[in-house]
Parts: structure tokens; sequence; C-alpha cells
């Protein structure tokens, strides 16, 4: 089948173009995110603030992406096992729910920090809950936790798109791009 897809089993432009911007941005998030501690000193603190205006960008994108769901439907599921299907939706459904709660839960750690978000010198996003030291770190424990569960569905994401591509050469890659 995989060179063989018609339009109708590959997402349209808008998709693919949000798949890979949220890709590449997510990718280095975490990886920023993982890196923190390594990053000098002077470098920090911009990187910090990048870190969460990115997030608020991710939060914004996924949103979109859901909305343009539902005005263009995702292509119906290659022909797959009951559980391979079972897994994809699975699998997607928490990516999409990771992608908003995580950045919720990083917004939530800074107001509870007493600190607003600089969306890249564009508007303030003032805290939205009470200064409380304790919360704070409850909400980062629950933010790095996602993070790290995501790590891992971002994995298993691409080893599975891989596998599909290239072992079972089924196209399921090339509904993504326009290659």
């Amino acid at each position: 089948m995989g060179s063989n897809l018609n339009p109708s089993q590959r997402y349209d432009t808008v998709s693919q173009s949000l798949h890979w911007l949220m890709a590449f941005l997510l990718i280095g998030m975490l990886v920023m995110g993982l890196t923190f501690e390594t990053i000098p000193d002077e470098w920090r603190k911009s990187a910090v603030t990048t870190h969460k205006a990115t997030g608020i960008l991710l939060l914004g994108l996924v949103l979109m992406r859901v909305l343009w769901r539902f005005i263009k439907p995702a292509p119906a599921l290659l022909p797959a096992p009951r559980p391979q299907k079972i897994m994809a939706t699975l699998t997607h459904g928490i990516l999409y729910g990771l992608m908003v709660i995580i950045p919720l839960l990083g917004l939530l750690m800074v107001s509870a920090r007493g600190r607003a978000v600089d969306f890249f010198g564009l508007v303030q996003i003032p805290p939205l809950i009470a200064e409380s030291d304790t919360v704070g770190a409850a909400f980062y424990k629950w933010h790095v936790l996602g993070a790290y569960i995501l790590i891992g569905l971002i994995c298993l994401h691409i080893v599975g798109a891989l596998y599909h591509s290239f072992i079972l050469k089924d196209g399921t890659l090339r509904r993504m791009t326009d290659a």
C-alpha cells in the first residue's frame, strides 16, 4: 500500500504542518527541560523564560490542532489488527491530553511561585492562583512526571511510525508527509 496512498488516506497540509511544528517545539522543550542544570548561569534565565513562553505557544497550538480535527477529521486508520488500532488511538489520546496538561501544570507551577509568564515580550500572563511554595512544588513534580511520560509516548509514537513504515511498509509515515 505504501506508495499507493490516495489523498483521502493522508493528513491535510494544516494537520501536517501543526504536527511537525509541534514535534520540533516539543522535542526542543523536553531537551531544554532536561538540561536546565547544564545551561550556564548567564543563559539560564533566558532559557527558562523561553521554555515558559514556548509551553504557552504549544498549548495554543495543540488547542488549534484539536479544533482543526473537528473541522477536518483525521483520515481513517490504515488496516491493522484491532489491538494495534486500540494502541494507536490510546497513545494519540494520551499524547494530546499530556500536551494540554503539562503546559497547564507549568503555568500553575509558575503562578504558585507568584510569577507571571512573559509570552515572548507580547503579553504577561499574571499568576492564576495564590502563591504557595507547597502547591508550586506539587505542580512542579506533576509537570516533570508528565514530561517523562510524554517522552516515553513520543518514543513509542516514533517507533510505531517507523515500524509501520519500514517493516510493514504500509505508508503510515507518508500519511503525515507529502513525500
